[in-house]
Formats: C-alpha cells, sequence, structure tokens
C-alpha cells in the first residue's frame, strides 16, 4: 500500500526526504504549483540514485484558480470588509482606474467571460478556511463580502463552486510543468481538477505530444476534486492508472455535510479495481500541529483500507506540518495494524 509524502518548506533536504523514505514513504509527491526546477531535479536524481522502488509522483495543477502572479500585495481581509475580485488578464486595466480605493482588488487565473458568466455565490481560499460571499456583478468584477477572512497572497489557491472549467484548455505552465516531468523520468504524473473523461483525453494528447519519441511512459494519475468528477469516476478511471480523492478542494467545492458521501461512492465504484486509488488530504490534519492523531482520523483510515483502496497521500503534514517524520510513522502503522485486520477477516 502507497504511504505518499508531499515534499515542501519543512521537507526540501536530502537528509529529511531520506527520513521519510526510512520512516516509511514509499512515495514522494512533489506539488508542481509551488516548486523551484532546480531544487525539485536536485530532490528527483537523489531519490533515483538511493531509493530506486520509490514512486514520485509530479502533480500538475490543471484548472485549478488561483490568486493571479501579477498581485503584488501581501493582504490580510476581515470579516465584514468589502473586496472585489476581476480576471488576471483585466487586473492591470482595472487597477489604473482604482484611484487609491481602500477596498482589496484580488486577480484570478481565469478569463473575464467565464468569472462574470458563472453562478458562483462564494468565492473560497485555503482549502475553504477562507470565505467571500458574492454580493453583486459590474464593471468586470465580482464584488464579495468577507465571511472568513486571512492572508491572500499570489498563488494562493481558490474554489469557486458553480465556475464551469470545462472552457479551459491545458495551460502553458502545466505544458511546461509535464515535459519537465517526462524529461526527468518522474514515475507518475498527476493531473489535477479532472472533469471527466474529456479532460483525460486532452491530458493524454498533451503528454504523446510532449512525448514523441516514447522512450519514457509515466503512469498517469487523475485527481477527482469536483462533484461531477465523483459522478464520473467511472469513465475517468478507465482511461488512466490510477485516481486520487483530493479531499483539500473537494471539501470547498461542494460541502462539509457530503463530503462523506462522496468518498463513499467513490471507494464503492473503485472497489476491487486493478486501479491505484488514493485518499489525499485531511488524512492527518491533526499532526500539523500535534503529535498523536485523533480518533476521527483512525476511523477513517480504517474505512479507507476496508474499502480497499491503494494508498493515502499526506500533504500538509509533510509540506508545512511541524513533524514530517511523526506523520509519515503515524500513518505507516496505521496502514499495517489495519491491513493486518483485515487479511485475517
Amino acid at each position: 500500500m502507497l504511504t505518499i509524502a508531499t515534499v515542501g518548506p519543512k521537507v526540501k533536504t536530502q537528509q529529511e526526504i531520506k527520513r521519510l523514505i526510512e520512516e516509511g514513504a514509499n512515495g514522494i509527491r512533489i506539488n508542481f504549483s509551488h516548486c523551484d526546477y532546480e531544487n525539485v531535479k536536485d530532490i528527483i536524481r537523489y531519490i533515483k540514485d538511493n531509493f530506486q522502488t520509490i514512486n514520485i509522483i509530479g502533480d500538475i495543477q490543471g484548472h485549478k484558480i488561483r490568486v493571479g502572479r501579477c498581485f503584488r500585495e501581501v493582504r490580510k481581509t476581515a470579516k465584514g470588509e468589502i473586496v472585489y475580485f476581476c480576471s488576471e488578464d483585466r487586473y492591470e486595466e482595472i487597477l489604473k482606474a482604482w484611484n487609491g480605493r481602500k477596498e482589496v482588488l484580488i486577480p484570478l487565473t481565469i478569463k473575464e467571460q467565464d468569472l462574470l458568466d458563472s453562478q458562483m455565490k462564494t468565492v473560497f481560499m485555503k482549502d475553504g478556511s477562507m470565505e467571500y460571499t458574492v454580493i453583486g456583478r459590474k464593471d468586470s468584477m465580482l464584488q464579495c463580502r468577507v465571511v472568513c477572512g486571512g492572508i491572500v497572497r499570489a498563488e494562493k489557491g481558490c474554489n469557486l463552486p458553480g465556475l464551469n472549467r470545462q472552457t479551459r484548455d491545458i495551460s502553458d505552465k502545466d505544458l511546461k510543468d509535464i515535459k519537465f516531468c517526462i524529461e526527468n523520468k518522474v514515475d507518475t504524473i498527476l493531473y489535477s481538477y479532472i472533469y471527466d473523461e474529456k479532460d483525460i483525453v486532452k491530458f493524454k494528447s498533451a503528454i504523446s505530444k510532449i512525448n514523441m519519441e516514447k522512450g519514457y511512459e509515466p503512469r498517469l494519475w487523475a485527481k477527482i476534486e469536483t462533484e461531477k468528477a465523483v459522478n464520473n469516476i467511472k469513465a475517468i478511471s478507465e482511461k488512466v492508472d490510477g485516481v486520487v480523492l483530493g479531499r483539500g478542494d473537494l471539501l470547498p467545492e461542494t460541502n462539509i455535510y457530503k463530503m462523506a458521501l462522496y468518498q463513499h461512492n467513490f471507494i464503492r465504484a473503485m472497489k476491487n479495481s486493478d486501479k491505484d486509488v488514493i485518499i489525499a488530504t485531511h488524512v492527518l490534519d491533526s499532526l500539523k500541529e500535534n503529535y498523536k492523531p485523533t480518533v476521527n482520523e483512525m476511523n477513517d483510515i480504517f474505512y479507507c483500507i476496508g474499502g480497499g483502496v491503494s494508498g493515502f497521500m499526506l500533504t500538509g503534514e509533510t509540506s508545512v506540518g511541524r513533524n514530517p517524520v511523526n506523520a509519515v510513522i503515524v500513518l505507516k502503522k496505521a496502514i499495517d495494524f489495519y491491513t493486518k485486520i483485515f487479511k485475517k477477516s
């Protein structure tokens, strides 16, 4: 069973990666939303030279919406404050006419028409912990009131429930990242924000064009992060080697009451499949700050293993958590313990 750890600010040196692998991580995820190619090259080379059986996973951001890189502020938003969102391509133009207004204008990596045509009522950031209610649309902007504030900076991930992402093609950044993964022989390429099998066709077509010589064939995984993707899980899984339930983005894309249902449907649909079936994010969130996991986290892991998943992916627990090694140790112990129980039954 796969125990996948994400590298990040808390895990970036060879010694730190070595510790994770020695304690049970048999997969290393590299998030290409935030990475430096030279540093990633060193990580890949080190793992391939020293730990040949480790599955190196390149996570491509796909249709994820983010605060645009043109946003040069680091701004704290507070409850009750009015903020504005616009498309990245109109940001500079609108900003020039802002005339010293106090309200913050936040650009999103989205086309203007898609933003204005959407039926979304809420903008979320940071896996749903920051919330902005849409109260108006005018002058190419969304006017929003802050419900739960926080720090806004460039490249911060956003969730816009109700947004139609199917009009979006594979971005230049994604193409560049896929090319890097193939050139550096990443074992698995994970494409985020898959909607349906048409997205998979686009993804595989892009890989074929980049990998014309067919000298290296990575495994292909799809990340499931929307209600539509959960409903299309069978068709999606038929075209890839594995599927990952990305609960961090699925939560704000839907709502917390539906999460258990979507996870249940995902696991049930993939039961007895020959594909990789991975549960990601919110696996051991408590270990970002604490040493011991919660009862709820252990119950969740137990249920998932009983349902037949083939692995778990730690994200913030290892990339930014206080004790990444402890998170891997706890997950590995839980997997070993519960797997033995189900083998006996």
